[in-house]
């Protein structure tokens, strides 16, 4: 099992929960091909860098059509690995637990590139 019952009352308390070294270097090494051959083509020059905090002083954040650039669903154009990551035993079993159910549904999977300066 890749989650302890301290995982499960984080989340409880918190609304998340982080859990060190979840996937194994094997399981996570071929998402990164992945990831490189889907969006480095898209990464800006460094030179391009901007500030990602542009609101001003006291006024909340807004949605802006560009932060959903670089999102894509299953399935991806991508390895069986990508593909089949979000229903890993151990993430689908660690999603039972946070439910407390026998089964869950798996709707919907994203990739998202997101750059920052």
């Amino acid at each position: 099992m890749r989650h302890q019952p301290h995982h499960l009352e984080q989340w409880q308390q918190d609304g998340f929960v982080i859990i060190e070294d979840f996937f194994t270097p094997d399981e996570i090494a071929p998402l990164f091909e992945d990831f490189e051959a889907l969006y480095d083509h898209l990464a800006p020059a460094q030179s391009a860098a901007v500030a990602l905090n542009k609101k001003q002083a006291g006024v909340l954040g807004k949605v802006h059509p560009k932060q959903f650039q670089n999102i894509d669903s299953l399935p991806y154009e991508a390895s069986i690995d990508l593909n089949l990551i979000s229903m890993h035993p151990g993430l689908i079993a660690f999603a039972k637990a946070l439910l407390a159910v026998n089964d869950v549904h798996l709707y919907q999977s994203h990739t998202w590139a997101k750059f920052t300066g």
